[in-house]
Parts: structure tokens; sequence; C-alpha cells
């Protein structure tokens, strides 16, 4: 685990600054190959999941309400949380299918 951190250094850095993943996607694409991955494994999955992570805020802005709603003494139930996470998700999917 702490080798491969060595290897996501650079990655981390870079995301935590910019907050893009697609920012990273070049930098994490030649650290695969040079761990010596295969081509047909990370030419898939890591531009697959840069994208799919275009939508990860959608959580960071569930979370956001949930935590306003928490300061206004709301109840937060079980299904306000989990409709929020959806409703948040669906919108943030949309936005990213925009352009």
């Amino acid at each position: 685990m702490i080798k491969n951190n060595t290897h996501a250094r650079t990655q981390i850095i870079t995301a935590f600054a910019s907050q893009s993943s697609s920012g990273t996607l070049p930098l994490t694409l030649n650290t695969a190959k040079d761990l010596g991955l295969s081509k047909s494994l990370y030419g898939f999955s890591l531009p697959l999941g840069a994208t799919i992570n275009m939508d990860g805020a959608a959580i960071r802005f569930a979370m956001d309400a949930l935590i306003g709603m928490g300061c206004t003494a709301l109840n937060v139930t079980g299904d306000l949380v989990g409709t929020s996470i959806i409703d948040k998700t669906e919108k943030r999917a949309g936005k990213s299918m925009e352009g």
C-alpha cells in the first residue's frame, strides 16, 4: 500500500490543487504505464473513472445540503438523506451531459 502511494503522490497533489479528475488523467495514465499495467485495462478504466468522477462533486453537494439542514435543526431522516443524494447526483449527471 505504501509503495502504491508513492506512485500516486503527483496525481494526489495535482487532483487536490486543480480539483479536476480530467486534469490528473495524463499523469495517472503515465503512472499506470510505468507500473507495467496492461494498456487495455488502464486505457479503458482510467478515462471511464475520470468521466464518472466528474459527478463526484454531486455527493459533496448533497452532503452540503444535508449539513445545512442539520444546522437549521430540521429532522434529517434516512429517507431524506437518500433522496437528497439521488436528487443531487441526477442533477449533476445532467449538467455533465449538457456540454
